[in-house]
């Protein structure tokens, strides 16, 4: 007898959220981990300085910037009476690439997360468009 739809969708949620490492990456892991300090210095080092962009960029606008706990991304919280959907559309068509914050369920409106990760240049042109907002 087949499984009920329930314990399918269960099963399912269990082998997605629990995938198993194969062999070849266990064994590369070991010389990934030993040098991750050759890649991990610059992306650390971009992030920061993309948030000392980010907090003077924004210091006279209308945006702010919230406290980052970990990760590469960045929230800008913007007025509340803005469409989170339109910036972000409008953003893209400028060339910048920004999420909206109901992509995160933030508890507001009005803002959007950006990539740490993305050249300065770029992000600069980026926030002078935000600013426009």
């Amino acid at each position: 007898m087949p499984p009920s739809p329930e314990i399918r969708r269960n099963l399912e949620w269990v082998a997605d959220t629990y995938l198993s490492v194969s062999s070849p990456i266990q064994s590369a892991a070991v010389g990934w981990l030993a040098s991750r300090a050759a890649f991990q210095r610059p992306i650390v080092d971009r992030c920061r300085a993309n948030l000392a962009l980010l907090a003077a960029a924004l210091e006279a606008s209308s945006w702010s910037l919230l406290p980052v706990e970990a990760g590469w991304s960045a929230i800008l919280r913007g007025p509340t009476h803005l469409d989170e959907e339109v910036v972000a559309l409008k953003l893209l068509e400028a060339g910048f690439l920004a999420q909206p914050g109901f992509y995160y369920d933030l508890p507001f409106t009005g803002s959007l997360v950006l990539s740490l990760l993305t050249p300065p240049a770029q992000l600069s042109r980026g926030l002078a468009a935000i600013k426009t907002f």
